[in-house]
């Protein structure tokens, strides 16, 4: 299952429930979505989003993302994951285990928790 927290302003926040239980291929996050008629801007990766989806190659996250939740891709077996320069915050154990081969700039980050980078070892 997959949460995305979305913010229409800073005060509001609302999360709309998806269905797919595991993503596959190459994943683009867009900027912004709809529900029920509103546009809503896309700042979050919610807490397991794309945990252990094994045949997850790829994730394109859109500059309008500035935090990645804990476990946001726990397990998966990600090749390229794309980390906008608006990304500030990585929660714990945020890409752990995700078999990541390229490279990832995370020099704009402000708060890296425990274990946030762990699978990303020498490619940062």
């Amino acid at each position: 299952m997959l949460d995305i927290v979305l913010n229409k302003d800073p005060y509001v926040n609302r999360s709309v429930e998806n269905l797919a239980l595991f993503y596959s291929g190459d994943v683009i996050v867009p900027q912004t979505v709809e529900y029920k008629g509103d546009a809503y801007t896309v700042t979050t990766v919610d807490r397991y989003a794309f945990t252990n989806c094994k045949d997850l190659n790829s994730v394109q996250l859109p500059q309008t993302v500035s935090y990645i939740d804990a476990y946001a891709s726990y397990g998966c077996g990600l090749i390229n994951v794309n980390i906008p320069a608006s990304v500030r915050y990585v929660g714990d154990s945020a890409f752990k285990n995700s078999l990541n081969e390229g490279e990832v700039d995370f020099s704009n980050v402000e708060v890296i928790n425990n274990w946030g980078l762990c699978g990303f070892e020498g490619k940062y």
